[in-house]
């Protein structure tokens, strides 16, 4: 069966925070790069190949289950940083930025930083778990400068709140 365009696929995904989609999307990067069957170990092997191939050597990275939605999966703010900026960098960079929530417009950021005038001008992704909060992507600046941005923040009670406002906090300044 050959499924639409990935840059398809992304859009829904990344918007709505689907991890049910990221899940599968890592199934079907194990089935293509690692063959027939897919499983959440070859998915993780194809994606550290990558990452090794585009000399991103990561200790401590652990994927987890692929969607983030994970108390196994591990990644620095910085390795994150390095990957957006390689997205940045690509070929594909559009696409990938089209998936990603626009702050205060659509998808899960669609309520944040709304009538500021940041509003429209960061795609970003966001991801939370119980003592978790998390945002990255890209954002432009008063002054028309791109920047890639991602806070990761582990605390009890992050996600109730606080998070978001040290995050959005963060977000304004880089703006000015």
């Amino acid at each position: 069966y050959q499924s639409r365009p990935l840059a398809d696929i992304i859009i829904p995904m990344n918007k709505l925070s689907s991890n049910v989609m990221a899940r599968q999307l890592l199934l079907c990067v194990a089935a293509k790069q690692m063959g027939a069957p897919a499983t959440p170990a070859k998915g993780t092997q194809a994606i550290n190949l990558w990452l090794t191939q585009n000399d991103m050597r990561w200790p401590g990275f652990v994927l987890g289950n692929g969607s983030g939605l994970s108390r196994e999966a591990r990644i620095s703010a910085r390795q994150l940083g390095d990957l957006l900026m390689h997205v940045y960098r690509s070929p594909t960079m559009l696409e990938f930025a089209a998936s990603l929530p626009i702050v205060g417009i659509d998808g899960t950021v669609r309520k944040r930083l709304k009538n500021e005038d940041i509003q429209g001008r960061a795609q970003l992704k966001t991801g939370t778990l119980n003592g978790t909060r998390a945002i990255a992507g890209f954002m432009y600046s008063r002054s028309g400068k791109a920047y890639a941005v991602a806070v990761l923040q582990n605390e009890p009670g992050v996600q109730l709140g606080v998070g978001s406002k040290v995050q959005d906090a963060l977000l304004k300044w880089v703006y000015e």
